[in-house]
């Protein structure tokens, strides 16, 4: 029953708003992006929506401008309302708010893609302080982790992360 229940907890990840250490000795928390005022990360998925889109519309307003330019611009202006503006719109009314689960190995995030989300602090490269969009961004060889931490809990957490990663790693305040 006991791993049932951890089972469940790691499949709901219903984690608090503010950071709390569970039974288990690890912390986890949700950052709630409405509450906390923060419009960083849906800024960066529209930066990367546009970053797709737009070499797109571009090269199919030259496709299609044998059609007509008003039936051509239209077309290209209807794929970034869809690419870029729906997301955006979405993001706005329904945020991802990001969860994190923080043990003295590795930071766990939640929404999970296909991988496992687990991130090691071994092998941090830098970590980048940033408080002013309440985000702490770690970054390894290939990848990357952005932690956005409640206001309140951003001390704490950035100390215990960089009491944890190698000591060589860049640290940028």
């Amino acid at each position: 029953m006991a791993d049932q229940k951890g089972l469940q907890m790691e499949l709901d990840w219903d984690f608090p708003k503010k950071v709390q250490q569970g039974d288990d000795g690890a912390y986890r928390w949700t950052y709630d992006t409405k509450a906390q005022g923060n419009s960083q990360p849906r800024k960066t998925m529209v930066f990367i929506s546009a970053a797709v889109f737009v070499p797109i519309a571009l090269i199919m307003l030259f496709m299609t401008w044998q059609y007509g330019e008003l039936q051509a611009l239209l077309f290209c202006l209807g794929m970034l309302a869809i690419g870029v503006g729906l997301p955006a719109l979405i993001w706005v009314l329904l945020p991802p708010n990001p969860s994190f689960k923080m043990t003295e190995e590795y930071i766990e995030s939640w929404p999970k893609g296909k991988g496992n989300n687990i991130h090691r602090y071994e092998g941090v490269r830098r970590v980048t302080m940033e408080p002013r969009v309440d985000r702490i961004r770690l970054k390894w060889a290939v990848t990357g982790l952005d932690v956005y931490v409640p206001r309140e809990d951003y001390a704490f957490v950035r100390d215990y992360i960089l009491a944890r990663v190698p000591a060589d790693a860049e640290k940028i305040y």
